[in-house]
């Protein structure tokens, strides 16, 4: 290979490396896109909001919109895009995610863990328990003592 070869294959390289390195940070400047950023943010505070507030019974997504200075809409919006679930739905589905461990570990009635994980209504937390499992919170209970989880 002579030098001639040498210097256009190096040309031809650099010239890859170039476009490459053009693509490798048009990726990173979408990722670091303000708005992707702020959305990141406010789904960060609102998971921290509820993971720190879930057991309150009068929680709702229109106080924590409001703590974060939000429409409701754009926070559920926000929400959605970021987890893949509205806002309300990922507060029922941490809360009732929290009853199973109580449950699991503990014994307290049924009416103790609705209470500990934001439910004001037992028949309400035992039917959205069993939407969410398919057991009761009895049954999910009992079947702990025999060692099977679900």
């Amino acid at each position: 290979m002579d030098l001639f070869d040498m210097k256009e294959k190096m040309s031809v390289q650099a010239l890859f490396y170039t476009i490459f390195a053009h693509f490798k940070i048009e990726k990173n400047y979408a990722l670091l896109n303000p708005m992707n950023i702020k959305q990141k943010k406010y789904c960060e505070l609102f998971l921290l909001f509820v993971h720190n507030n879930y057991s309150r019974l009068d929680l709702s997504i229109q106080e924590i919109a409001e703590s974060l200075n939000l429409a409701p809409a754009y926070l559920s919006q926000v929400i959605k895009k970021e987890i893949g679930v509205p806002p309300v739905q990922y507060l029922k589905d941490h809360r009732l995610q929290q009853a199973r461990i109580v449950l699991k570990t503990s014994e307290k009635t049924v009416y103790e863990v609705a209470e500990e994980v934001g439910y004001s209504n037992v028949d309400s937390f035992s039917r959205a328990f069993k939407h969410k499992f398919g057991v009761s919170p009895t049954i999910f209970r009992s079947a702990k003592k025999k060692l099977i989880f679900y």
